[in-house]
C-alpha cells in the first residue's frame, strides 16, 4: 500500500513539473471559413451549423476573431484564427481532440503561457556594462552627434511601461521624451487586458492603457530609449541627449507579473506592424511553440501586407527557452 501511495505520489509531482503551462477553458484555431457570432445571450450562437455542435459540446461562451482590425481585410480570408473560451470543466486536450476532428479546422492548440525573460534588480547590473562593450562613447563623440532618431520607432512588447500610475505624477522621467503616442493621443495599447492568463477577458474591454505593473517593461524600455545626459536614471542606447528625443518607444503591454499568452503576443505583434514600429522588440520567452505566433512572424518577417515600414524583430536569447 505505501509502495502504491508512493507512486502516486512521484506520477501526480511528475505532472506538474513537466506539465505544459497553457490558459485553461481556451483553444486557439484557423478555419477554412468566417464564423459570425448572431447571439450571445441567452446562450452563444453562430452562423455556422458546424461551430454551433462544438457550442453546445463543450459549452463555449465567447468566440473572438483575432484579426479583425489588426489584418488588412484584403487578407483576412487566409488568417481566420479564433480564440474559443469554454467552460473548464472540460479539458483542453479534449477539446483539441475533437476540434482537430471537424473538417472546417485546420488546425487548433491551446492559449500557451509565458514569461519574460529576467532582468537584475540592481540599478546598474546589465545595463551600462552593455555600452562599454559596444564603445557607445565613441559614437557618442562622432562629429555627427546622433543619439537617437525620433523617426524611429521601437514596440517593446512586455509588461508595458510605467505612465505615472504607479511612482510618477506622469510618465516614468528617464522616459518621458520619448514614449511613442497614436493619432489618438494613446501610449501604446494593452492586448492583454481582453485575454488575462486566467482563461479569459479580465479587465474592461474599454482599458487599452499599456500600465507597467511588474516593472520589467519599464526597465527594458530605459535600456532602449532613455533620456541621455539628463543627470537621472541610466544611458541608453538610442534616448537622445538632454532635451533632445531619441528613439520612441511603442508600448504593447501583453503581459503582467501572471505571465503572458499567445493570444496577446499575437495581437501584439500585429498590432505594432499596423502602426509602423520600425523595430519590435520581444524579451520573453512562450512555453510551446505556437501556430498562431508564428503566422504572425512569418507574415511580419515577409512584409505581407506590403506596409511602408518592414520591422526588424529583436528578441532575448540566453535565457530559458530562449
Amino acid at each position: 500500500m505505501k509502495k502504491l501511495v508512493l507512486i502516486g505520489a512521484v506520477l501526480l509531482l511528475m505532472s506538474i513539473l513537466f506539465a505544459v503551462d497553457y490558459a485553461p477553458g481556451n483553444v486557439v484555431f484557423k478555419s477554412d471559413e468566417a464564423i459570425k457570432v448572431v447571439k450571445t445571450e441567452p446562450y452563444l450562437e453562430t452562423d455556422r451549423i458546424w461551430f454551433n455542435s462544438l457550442i453546445s459540446q463543450f459549452s463555449i461562451s465567447n468566440l473572438t476573431f483575432l484579426s479583425e482590425e489588426l489584418v488588412p481585410d484584403e487578407y483576412q480570408s487566409d488568417r481566420l484564427y479564433y480564440l474559443a473560451i469554454f467552460d473548464t470543466i472540460n479539458s483542453v486536450s479534449d477539446a483539441i481532440d475533437i476540434f482537430n476532428l471537424e473538417n472546417h479546422i485546420f488546425w487548433s492548440e491551446p492559449n500557451y503561457l509565458g514569461q519574460f525573460d529576467i532582468l537584475s534588480n540592481d540599478e546598474y547590473a546589465g545595463i551600462q556594462w552593455n555600452l562599454d562593450r559596444i564603445n557607445l562613447q565613441n559614437v557618442w563623440n562622432l562629429p555627427i552627434q546622433e543619439f537617437g532618431d525620433p523617426e524611429i520607432i521601437v514596440a517593446v512588447l512586455d509588461s508595458g511601461v510605467d505612465l505615472g500610475l504607479n511612482n510618477y505624477p506622469f510618465p516614468h522621467p528617464d522616459l518621458n521624451l520619448n514614449l511613442w503616442l497614436d493619432n489618438h493621443g494613446y501610449y501604446g495599447w494593452n492586448p492583454n487586458a481582453l485575454y488575462g492568463n486566467d482563461g479569459g477577458p479580465w479587465l474592461d474591454l474599454n482599458e487599452h492603457i499599456p500600465q507597467d505593473k511588474l516593472g520589467h517593461g519599464t526597465a527594458v524600455s530605459g535600456v532602449i530609449a532613455a533620456s541621455n545626459n539628463n543627470i537621472i536614471g541610466i544611458s541608453s542606447i538610442a534616448g537622445g541627449w538632454e532635451n533632445q528625443s531619441g528613439c520612441r518607444i511603442m508600448p504593447v503591454e501583453i503581459g503582467d507579473a501572471r505571465g503572458i499568452n499567445e493570444v496577446s503576443v499575437y495581437r501584439g505583434l500585429l498590432y505594432a506592424y499596423r502602426h509602423q514600429a520600425s523595430v519590435i522588440n520581444m524579451s520573453f520567452h512562450l512555453e510551446s511553440e505556437s501556430n498562431l505566433v508564428y503566422s504572425a512572424i512569418s507574415d511580419i518577417y515577409n512584409n505581407h501586407y506590403n506596409y511602408p515600414i518592414h520591422p526588424i524583430m529583436v528578441v532575448s536569447a540566453g535565457n530559458d527557452y530562449t
